[in-house]
């Protein structure tokens, strides 16, 4: 059997046979709610699929992040999401002869996008497509309650050259970083002690008129003082 990759993926076929890791799974709610899936195969390359799983049968019930799967006969149609989380040109549709089957792992790889962080600051940064960014927080400015209308936590991010970037966690996300940050014991000991963190899939925003990083609507990931294989030298700083 034929195994294709993510980048010979283009529309006019159907018969498309891919092994492919989930990188990462959330909903959207266009007219009804859809699962998304965002796929990377073994050369680092991802493309996007939403669909809702009650309707295609053929589908596993349960699909795990960081699984490996064979997913077969699909249909290639242009990008419907409104954010992206992938430079692909398209994206994946799911039809009723669709199937998704798990592999063995093939590796344990977490293929990170990072951007830099003076990059961001500079505005070189000129996609919405999200990516992944790493440093020490040194310093968190909760603005969730100052009667604005907006809720957030601006966020500093300092790496091992003495750059910063702002980071903007806003709604839900501001919420779930404020949670996070306080039952580790990380807002009482990030002074003294640098907390290393990961964001994953956050895309280009704005603060105060300067370059910043900023949450997507849903995709988007906060990891404080992970233990990621292969980040030993970021976490140096």
């Amino acid at each position: 059997m034929r195994i294709d990759y993510i980048s010979d993926l283009h529309r006019g076929r159907t018969n498309w046979c891919i092994h492919a890791k989930v990188l990462n799974s959330w909903h959207v709610t266009e007219f009804f709610t859809k699962r998304v899936l965002l796929l990377v195969d073994t050369k680092g390359d991802t493309i996007e699929v939403a669909f809702v799983p009650t309707i295609l049968k053929k589908l596993r019930k349960y699909i795990y992040e960081g699984e490996w799967y064979q997913i077969r006969n699909f249909q290639i149609i242009n990008p419907t999401l409104r954010e992206r989380n992938t430079h692909h040109p398209f994206q994946i549709k799911f039809t009723d002869d669709s199937t998704m089957f798990p592999l063995e792992s093939i590796n344990s790889k977490n293929y990170f996008r990072f951007e830099d962080l003076d990059d961001i600051y500079r505005g070189r940064i000129n996609h919405h497509i999200s990516f992944d960014v790493c440093g020490c927080i040194v310093a968190v400015d909760d603005r969730r309650n100052h009667g604005n209308g907006v809720s957030e936590v601006v966020l500093t991010l300092l790496n091992g050259r003495n750059e910063t970037v702002k980071c903007r966690a806003m709604d839900y996300y501001a919420n779930l970083f404020m949670s996070s940050w306080e039952s580790s014991g990380c807002h009482l000991t990030y002074q003294t002690e640098p907390v290393f963190c990961v964001l994953r899939f956050w895309r280009i925003g704005e603060y105060e008129g300067e370059p910043c990083i900023v949450n997507t609507l849903a995709s988007s990931k906060i990891y404080l003082k992970p233990e990621f294989v292969g980040l030993e030298n970021h976490k140096a700083m």
